[in-house]
């Protein structure tokens, strides 16, 4: 964790907590992947879809909930894959640090 402290406040780059777990889950269920993370100021979380297919708004697949949490509608089995997260704040840019987690979805009937 890179980071000051200035004048009774510390800056530090966007981080996440965890870097690969994996999920199972039945077809046509719901799945809410969560991207735990820190950073001060808070980071923009950005949720990336197997591919690197960047998720930029809610769709009638994906919901952004609370800003930082990722919700699959009715999974289906080209679901499957490596959904990644990133955490960014002014902070990280300045040390051109990136900070990514993975999830891994397996889908089965």
């Amino acid at each position: 964790l890179i980071g000051f402290y200035y004048k009774n406040l510390i800056l530090s780059s966007g981080e996440i907590t965890f870097h690969l777990t994996q999920k199972s889950i039945d077809l046509n269920e719901d799945l809410l992947l969560k991207c735990n993370h820190t950073g001060s100021p808070l980071p923009n979380i950005t949720w990336f879809a197997p591919q690197y297919r960047q998720i930029t708004s809610n769709s009638s697949k994906y919901s952004i909930i609370n800003g930082t949490d990722l919700l699959i509608k009715s999974i289906q089995f080209n679901d499957s894959g490596v959904y990644r997260c990133s955490a960014i704040n002014n902070f990280s840019y300045s040390f051109m640090r990136k900070k990514y987690g993975s999830i891994i979805v397996s889908v089965y009937c």
